[in-house]
């Protein structure tokens, strides 16, 4: 509930027509509460627990660029067990892993061996197709960012599926020719990691296969 609560006032204040503020102070609330990129940090530490249950401890993790005011981890940071990378905002340049443009998926999941080889790509987005109105309300991820989803899946050399990451209840999974070459939506949200961990769990550990629709 809480959650959705500050959802609910990151959007109002995103799109409200007029603020009781000068534009400049509206700019530096938007800049110094950056709810999405707060999730988006919180996705990749998920993501490395959840790998983690299944392959134990990593043998090598990046830490945290930590200030008196502040903690930030650079692009590029990694989490590595072997066989298995994660790694934050990874970029695929053009020509390096990328045929069209340069790309930066907020989460990349390597796997080097196995029938699940290749990259799996997910990007947090702090959305909603529509608010709730209530508790009990099913919450689906935005159509858009899903079409994003293609454009990492088609644009990467290696890439086998793209998940979006959103604080919604339904997941999503649809696929041209069958597990894992596909791309979905992953419902994660604090106390809510099921979907999560049974999806990395299965790129891993490949003895149960998700059903697509």
């Amino acid at each position: 509930r809480g959650y959705r609560t500050l959802y609910r006032a990151a959007a109002r204040f995103r799109t409200a027509s007029r603020l009781p503020v000068d534009g400049e102070t509206a700019e530096y609330l938007l800049q110094v509460h950056d709810v999405a990129q707060l999730y988006e940090l919180w996705c990749m530490f998920a993501v490395v627990r959840a790998v983690r249950s299944v392959l134990g401890s990593p043998r090598r993790m990046a830490r945290a660029d930590t200030g008196d005011l502040q903690a930030t981890l650079r692009q590029g940071a990694t989490a590595e067990w072997p066989g298995v990378r994660v790694s934050y905002n990874r970029t695929f340049r053009r020509g390096r892993g990328s045929w069209s443009l340069q790309l930066r998926p907020d989460v990349t999941l390597e796997i080097k061996a196995g029938p699940n080889q290749g990259l799996h790509l997910m990007d947090a987005k702090f959305k909603l197709s529509h608010l709730p109105t209530a508790d009990t309300d099913p919450t689906h991820p935005v159509n858009a960012d899903l079409a994003k989803m293609h454009a990492y899946r088609d644009a990467l050399t290696g890439a086998r599926s793209a998940w979006v990451l959103y604080p919604g209840t339904e997941g999503r999974w649809l696929t041209p020719s069958g597990w894992p070459d596909g791309l979905g939506a992953i419902p994660l949200r604090p106390g809510a990691h099921a979907d999560l961990q049974h999806v990395v769990r299965t790129l891993l550990r490949p003895d149960a296969v998700p059903q697509s629709g």
